[in-house]
């Protein structure tokens, strides 16, 4: 088996919503997603609701985007972007090079960065290869080798007090990195140190959702509402889904201490639970289109949401979710607290939509390159006031973009460079030339001051870890 088919790709050209896997690498897809300014901007109010109004029987609807050329966005944003700080292109050296390479993160003060290496011995087999573990002193460029071979899909976790927990197939070792104390320990759960998305706010209720049989490619699901502390079931929903679409999971967020979205569904679009009341469609209830185009084959409406503080208020954005790029329709927004919807010159999202504070919109514009394959541009606008102005954050063959964990940078990657940007203003602050290697930009520190960067060489089995100081 080779290292592209173990870390799930067949050959480097894999890319999903701006998100890359491992050594995935940007080649043209379908469509070049662009739209008239002409057919954008409109706004509309619907009567401002906490809780839709059931669905109306919906007329008959053909989407009918139309092309349209990318220099007719004119990046006037609410928050006026400041002009471009001129940089030179600076060249940036690997801390180390391998076969296989993977990054486990900074521990909790950042001061140490953990990373695996591919073992030089001998592989038997690439199900889970063997390596070594190494934490990387940021400060003072030291490193040192945890005291045993470690397998590829072993996992790490770091706790509060700087141990760290090296977790294998069939036991873990917890102890202080670069020290020879390690003793087996019991299995830690796998938790990504967040709260449960399946509670609403306040853990009053939560969601569940279920597959509950499988039909000709298409999943039946059960979604239900249960008040958390005595389990009393509040709403019970099926639906239908594509089973392309991938992992399933929960398949919505809470919107609200009392309102569940569905992101997406095949017979009934996007959906949204009042806990205890009734379910919205939310394309014909909150847009006034069709819950399903007319062209069902070919595209599915989705969604994503976020929350406006702690007043029981919302954004949703609705967007085009499977089936032909070219018939997707405008992305369009709906704001809870007045009722209004906009229709904006984008076809797509970026992945994800919303900054952390639900404050910023994140566009994916997808232009023909100069190589004729579809490319990626970041666009960025403030969700509020109604009619804000897009600016661009960043283009090319964007393999992935990471916010630092405050969110007022952004790291962009692409084949051979790497920029670091101011956010959401989009100020360039550095732009790195890593030569060869496509990069991907994989870890922050928790203060933001130092990032982790994997690259790869495409069409070779040949990676590389950096790490930088952000300025």
């Amino acid at each position: 088996m080779s290292i592209h088919k173990l870390i799930g790709y067949k050959n480097p050209a894999e890319f999903k919503g701006g998100q890359c896997a491992i050594g995935a690498l940007l080649i043209g897809m379908l469509g070049t997603g662009c739209l008239s300014l002409a057919d954008s901007g409109k706004v509309t109010t619907l009567p401002a609701s906490t809780h839709p109004p059931s669905s109306p029987t919906p007329e008959t609807f053909t989407y009918a985007p139309t092309a349209w050329a990318s220099e007719q966005i004119v990046p006037t944003e609410t928050v006026q972007p400041s002009p471009p700080i001129p940089t030179s292109v600076k060249a940036i050296m690997p801390i180390t090079t391998s076969a296989l390479v993977r990054t486990h993160g900074f521990s909790p003060d950042g001061t140490l960065l953990a990373y695996w290496m591919i073992s030089n011995e001998p592989q038997v087999g690439f199900d889970d290869p063997a390596g070594h573990l190494y934490f990387l002193n940021v400060n003072t460029n030291e490193t040192c080798l945890y005291p045993e071979i470690v397998g590829y899909h072993s996992r790490l976790v770091w706790e509060a007090d700087g141990n760290v927990v090296v977790v294998s197939p069939d036991f873990a070792k917890a102890g202080l990195p670069c020290q020879e104390n390690f003793a087996i320990v019991v299995i830690p759960p796998v938790t990504d140190n967040i709260s449960d998305p399946a509670l609403s706010p306040g853990g009053v209720y939560r969601a569940s959702t279920l597959v509950k049989a499988q039909i000709e490619g298409v999943l039946i699901l059960e979604t239900q509402i249960i008040t958390h502390a005595t389990n009393q079931i509040q709403n019970t929903i099926t639906w239908k889904i594509d089973e392309r679409i991938g992992e399933i999971g929960l398949s919505g967020q809470w919107l609200s201490r009392d309102q569940f979205l569905i992101w997406e569904t095949l017979d009934q679009g996007p959906l949204l639970i009042t806990v205890g009341k009734g379910v919205a469609q939310v394309a014909p209830d909150l847009f006034g289109l069709p819950a399903v185009p007319v062209e069902r084959d070919l595209v599915t409406l989705k969604t994503r949401g976020a929350a406006i503080g702690d007043a029981q208020m919302y954004h949703i954005v609705l967007s085009g979710g499977s089936g032909s790029n070219e018939d997707f329709p405008l992305v369009q927004i709906y704001h809870s607290e007045t009722g209004a919807t906009e229709v904006l010159p984008f076809m797509y999202m970026w992945e994800p939509v919303f900054s952390a504070d639900g404050r910023w919109l994140l566009f994916d514009e997808r232009p023909l390159g100069s190589n004729g394959r579809e490319s990626h541009a970041l666009w960025v606008r403030s969700i509020d006031p109604v009619g804000g102005q897009p600016h661009l954050i960043d283009s090319g063959n964007l393999l992935n973009v990471s916010w630092s964990p405050n969110w007022t940078k952004v790291a962009s990657g692409d084949l051979g460079r790497i920029s670091i940007l101011t956010f959401p203003e989009g100020i360039q602050k550095v732009l790195w030339s890593t030569g060869n290697y496509a990069i991907i930009p994989r870890a922050w520190s928790p203060d933001g001051e130092f990032l982790a960067i994997e690259g790869y060489i495409p069409g070779a089995q040949q990676q590389a870890l950096y790490v930088v100081p952000v300025p």
